[in-house]
């Protein structure tokens, strides 16, 4: 297992825990278990940027992200605990909150 490699499942919780600043980037390995394989991902805190989602509107960073096959954008809350609150994983799939976080659904 090289340094810096992670398991790709564990990914957008991974990405919770990022130095979340202008310009920050950063490169690590992706493990992806039911291919056997590896990839390197690279990651850059782009901006702050207001997000609109059916939770409401929330201040984010907007996290980019790049494989060899990929571009993916993640959108996380600009609060300590950077939440998820949208995903594009570059392929069709999209999901977002749909209950504000740190709510309970009733």
């Amino acid at each position: 297992m090289p340094d810096f490699a992670y398991d790709n499942d564990t990914s957008l919780f991974l990405w919770r825990s990022l130095p979340y600043e202008v310009g920050w980037e950063g490169t690590y390995i992706t493990i992806i278990t039911n291919r056997r394989s590896r990839q390197r991902v690279h990651l850059a805190a782009v901006r702050r940027e207001i997000v609109s989602i059916a939770a409401g509107q929330f201040s984010a960073w907007r996290l980019e992200i790049r494989t060899s096959n990929a571009r993916q954008i993640a959108w996380y809350a600009d609060t300590p605990r950077h939440e998820l609150l949208r995903y594009d994983n570059d392929r069709g799939l999209i999901f977002e909150l749909d209950t504000a976080p740190n709510t309970a659904r009733r």
